[in-house]
C-alpha cells in the first residue's frame, strides 16, 4: 500500500441522497470546499421522490447518479463503483466536512502507509448550528480495532473516516442487505483484515434531523438491524474466545441502548391507535425483553387489589 507518486491523489467523495434534497447543497459544498487539490464529488440519487437532480445541477464540478432505491449502503456501493478516485469518503446527506478532512486523511496515510483506512473525530451540531453532547470516544491507534468497536462500539460518524479503494473492494463494501448498523459492519470486516488508524483531529460534523435514529420510524429497524449484523460476525469471532465474548457483550448491550425507545414506542402507537404497528413493535419486546411484559403483568395485578401506583408505563 504504498503512496503514490507525482500527481496528488484522486479523493472520491460519494454522497448519497433520499428525501434530503433541501439539506445536500450544503453537504455538497463541504465536499468541494476541500483543501486537498483533486477532490471528485459524487452524489447519488437514490431513487429520492424530491428533486435532487436540480440541487445538483447548480455545482457543475458535481457527478450525478440517479438509480432505484436501494437503501443507504446500496447507494454507497453504487456511488463507489461510479467515482474514479483512488480514496473515498463517503458523507451522508445531512452532514458536513470540514475544509481539511481529505488533506488530513492522507497525510496520516503518508505517516502510516500500512494502513488501510484512517479515521478521525466528528462534532455533533443540531441543524440551527448549536453543539450537541458527543459520548463517543475518539478512537486512535487502536492495536485491534476490531475488539475495540465490539466492545466499546464507540466510533465516529463515518463521514471522519477515509478509505482506500482497494481496501474497500476487497472487503465487498456496504452489505446492501443491512437495514442498519452498516457502517459499524463494514467497519468491523475492515478492521479484521487490515490495520488502520486514528488521527484524533475533528474532520467532520454529524447533524441532528428529523431522520435521525431515534425518530419513532426508526427505532425498532435500529434493534433489528444491530442484533442480525452483531449475529451474522459469529462467522468471524468463532474460535476466539476474546473476541466471542465481546461480540455477546455487544449484543446485550444493543439490547439495553433499544429497550427504552422501544417501550416508549409501543406506548405512543397504542395511545394513537396505530396498532398496526404497536402489535408489529409489542412483538419486538415479546421475543426480546419478556421480563417488560412479566413487571408490567405484575403491576397490574398490585393495581388491581389496590397495592403498589396506578400503571403508566409498560
Amino acid at each position: 500500500m504504498a503512496e503514490p507518486q507525482g500527481e496528488p491523489p484522486l479523493v472520491s467523495i460519494v454522497i448519497p441522497c433520499y428525501k434530503q434534497a433541501h439539506l445536500v447543497g450544503e453537504a455538497i459544498q463541504s465536499a468541494l470546499a476541500q483543501t486537498h487539490p483533486r477532490v471528485e464529488v459524487v452524489v447519488v440519487d437514490d431513487g429520492s421522490p424530491d428533486d435532487v437532480a436540480s440541487v445538483v445541477s447548480n455545482y457543475a464540478a458535481v457527478r450525478l447518479l440517479r438509480q432505484e432505491n436501494r437503501g443507504l449502503s446500496g447507494a454507497r456501493n453504487a456511488g463507489a463503483r461510479f467515482s474514479r478516485g483512488e480514496y473515498l469518503v463517503f458523507l451522508d446527506a445531512d452532514d458536513l466536512l470540514l475544509p481539511h478532512a481529505v488533506e488530513t486523511g492522507l497525510r496520516t496515510f503518508g505517516e502510516n502507509p500500512e494502513c488501510a483506512f484512517v479515521h478521525g473525530a466528528t462534532e455533533r451540531r443540531r441543524l440551527d448550528g448549536t453543539a450537541v453532547p458527543d459520548p463517543n470516544a475518539v478512537v486512535t491507534g487502536s492495536p485491534d480495532l476490531y475488539l475495540e468497536l465490539l466492545r466499546t462500539r464507540s466510533w465516529q460518524n463515518i463521514a471522519a473516516s477515509l478509505f482506500r479503494r482497494a481496501a474497500f473492494e476487497a472487503v465487498g463494501g456496504f452489505d446492501d442487505a443491512a437495514e442498519c448498523a452498516e457502517d459499524l459492519d463494514f467497519l468491523l470486516r475492515l478492521a479484521l483484515r487490515f490495520p488502520s488508524y486514528g488521527h484524533g483531529r475533528t474532520v467532520a460534523v454529524y447533524r441532528r434531523t428529523g431522520q435521525n435514529i431515534n425518530s419513532p420510524q426508526n427505532v425498532s429497524a435500529m434493534l433489528r438491524g444491530a442484533l442480525r449484523m452483531l449475529r451474522a460476525h459469529r462467522r468471524y469471532t468463532r474460535g476466539n474466545a476474546e473476541y466471542e465474548e465481546a461480540r455477546r457483550a455487544a449484543i446485550r448491550r444493543a439490547k439495553e441502548i433499544w429497550r427504552g425507545p422501544l417501550v416508549r414506542r409501543v406506548r405512543e402507537h397504542a395511545r394513537s391507535g396505530r396498532w398496526g404497528e404497536a402489535l408489529r413493535d409489542g412483538a419486538l419486546l415479546v421475543r426480546h425483553y419478556p421480563d417488560v411484559l412479566a413487571t408490567y403483568a405484575v403491576r397490574r395485578l398490585l393495581a388491581a387489589v389496590g397495592i403498589g401506583r396506578p400503571i403508566r408505563d409498560a
